[in-house]
């Protein structure tokens, strides 16, 4: 028994190891809000659980969106990092071989791949990719900084919600006396 919990941690020291390897080699590409906004890079990955071979650094002092697209072979999904932080997976898709687009922005736009857009504010970000599902072991995918795409919410309206919101509050606190 004593030989099998030595053997097992040995073993599970390999695999928390091969993965610090792993996550090291992984290139850093700093993007430049004025130079590589709205340029698609593409980045490469292997099997569920292992990140795609670049992580993206940047800073804005502006509303900027990080997008992300499948592209090739249909069916892979990705969860997006800040840090440590999940921002999120992109869209869920049917695994398909009867479309191969390597045109990242034909790909995003086509709705048959597994896609994504976060809104990020002003600050640094430390983005990385991980691989949610693959049905093919390894791949291609394209991410791209740029302007937001999600539609401004009109400060009147906003003003008019908030009020509609405390004018029901005021109303459930009043039925209740």
């Amino acid at each position: 028994m004593r030989k099998l919990k030595r053997f097992l941690l040995v073993l599970l020291s390999a695999v928390l190891m091969s993965g610090v390897v792993s996550s090291v080699s992984a290139s850093v590409i700093t993007l430049d809000e004025t130079t590589d906004l709205g340029v698609w890079q593409n980045f490469y990955f292997n099997d569920v659980g292992s990140y795609g071979t670049d992580t993206y650094q940047f800073s804005t002092t502006t509303e900027l969106s990080f997008f992300v697209t499948d592209a090739f072979a249909i069916g892979d999904r990705f969860e997006i990092f800040d840090g440590s932080a999940s921002l999120g997976l992109t869209s869920n898709v049917a695994e398909s071989d009867s479309v191969n687009l390597s045109d990242a922005q034909s790909a995003y736009d086509s709705g048959l791949y597994s896609t994504g857009e976060w809104v990020l504010g002003p600050g640094t970000y430390d983005i990385s990719v991980l691989v949610a599902s693959t049905p093919y072991g390894r791949g291609g995918a394209f991410v791209k900084l740029d302007t937001s795409s999600a539609a401004p919410v009109p400060e009147p309206a906003t003003m008019i919600l908030f009020g509609i919101g405390l004018l029901g509050l005021a109303g459930v606190s009043r039925k209740k006396r």
